[in-house]
């Protein structure tokens, strides 16, 4: 392969969602409350038939709690509430 080659494989717009992020992105919720996305997503549902790839990813993504969601987000502790004797 040169590099004058094209390797990306792009989407086509308006292609079904493929994965449960892009889905939650795609109905306007990805960073609403666990229970207004479960919402949006049965709804989605309703109407649409997911591609086999998204089937297990909202299958996996129902069974993920939210609490655990909510420590997966990394804080960093304020400057002052480091111990002064560390630097960095």
């Amino acid at each position: 392969m040169s590099k004058f080659t094209d390797d990306l494989h792009l989407v086509e717009i308006g292609s079904p969602p493929t994965s449960p992020s892009q889905l939650l992105r795609d109905l306007g919720v990805r960073k609403a409350p666990k229970a207004d996305q479960q919402a949006a997503v049965e709804a989605w549902l309703q109407e649409h038939d997911p591609v086999p790839v998204l089937r297990l990813g909202l299958e996996y993504w129902a069974s993920y709690p939210e609490a655990a969601m909510a420590r997966r987000t990394v804080t960093r502790p304020a400057p002052e509430a480091r111990s002064p004797g560390r630097r960095r």
